[in-house]
C-alpha cells in the first residue's frame, strides 16, 4: 500500500487536470486512512509524530549529501526555523493519523523546496568572491508572516474552488429558466393575438 501511495503521489505532482487531481488525492487519502488503521502499530504512529513535531532537519536531510560543518548546519537550522510554517490543518491536537501522514509529506515537500534554495545559495557564495558584509551572501527567505499569509491564501483558494463549483450548473439553468420564460411569453402572445370567431 505504501508503494501504491507513492506512485499516486508521484503521479499527483505530474498531472495538470483538475478532475484527475481530485481523483488522485481521494485515493490517496483512502490509502493514507488504510495504512493508519491497519498497518501502524503505537510505536510507529509515536515515531512519526515526533519526526513531526521535531524541529530538527538532521532527519529531513539527504544521508548522500557531504555533511555540514557544524556552523553551516547550525545557520542552516536557523534559516530552516524562519522557512517552515505548519499548515494550520496540522495545528490541531491531538493530531490524527490521518492529518499526520499529510502533514509529514508536506513538511517534506518544504523542506526540499527550502533546500533547494539553500543550494543555489551555496553555489551562488562559491561562485562569486563576495565579502562576509556584502548583503547578497546573506541567506534571504520570506517571512513566517509572508509564508503563512500564502499558505493562508492557498487554503482559502482551495475552499472557494470547491464551494463555488456549482456556479456553472446555476447559471445552465438560469439560462434554461430564462428560455422558457421567453417562450412561453411568445406563446401567450399569439394566443391573445389569434383572431377570434363571431357568432352572428
Amino acid at each position: 500500500m505504501e508503494a501504491e501511495r507513492s506512485e499516486l503521489q508521484s503521479a499527483l505532482r505530474k498531472t495538470h487536470l483538475l478532475d484527475e487531481v481530485d481523483d488522485y488525492k481521494q485515493r490517496i487519502q483512502n490509502l493514507s486512512d488504510r495504512i493508519a488503521s491497519n498497518c501502524l502499530t503505537e510505536e510507529q504512529i509515536a515515531e512519526r509524530k515526533f519526526a513531526f513535531y521535531n524541529h530538527d532537519i538532521a532527519y529531513l536531510e539527504n544521508s548522500l549529501a557531504k555533511p555540514l560543518s557544524e556552523q553551516a548546519y547550525i545557520s542552516k537550522q536557523a534559516a530552516w526555523d524562519r522557512f517552515y510554517v505548519i499548515p494550520s490543518r496540522c495545528l490541531n491536537k491531538p493530531l490524527s493519523v490521518q492529518y499526520l501522514e499529510w502533514c509529514i509529506e508536506n513538511k517534506q515537500v518544504q523542506f526540499q523546496q527550502f533546500d533547494m534554495l539553500w543550494q543555489q545559495k551555496s553555489t551562488q557564495t562559491v561562485r562569486s568572491e563576495v565579502t562576509s558584509n556584502d548583503s547578497f551572501h546573506e541567506f534571504k527567505l520570506p517571512s513566517k508572516a509572508e509564508r503563512t499569509k500564502l499558505s493562508a491564501e492557498r487554503e482559502i483558494k482551495r475552499h472557494t474552488y470547491k464551494s463555488d463549483s456549482f456556479l456553472p450548473k446555476n447559471i445552465i439553468l438560469l439560462c434554461v429558466l430564462a428560455v422558457a420564460v421567453f417562450f412561453s411569453l411568445i406563446f401567450v402572445f399569439h394566443w391573445l393575438m389569434r383572431p377570434r370567431t363571431t357568432l352572428k
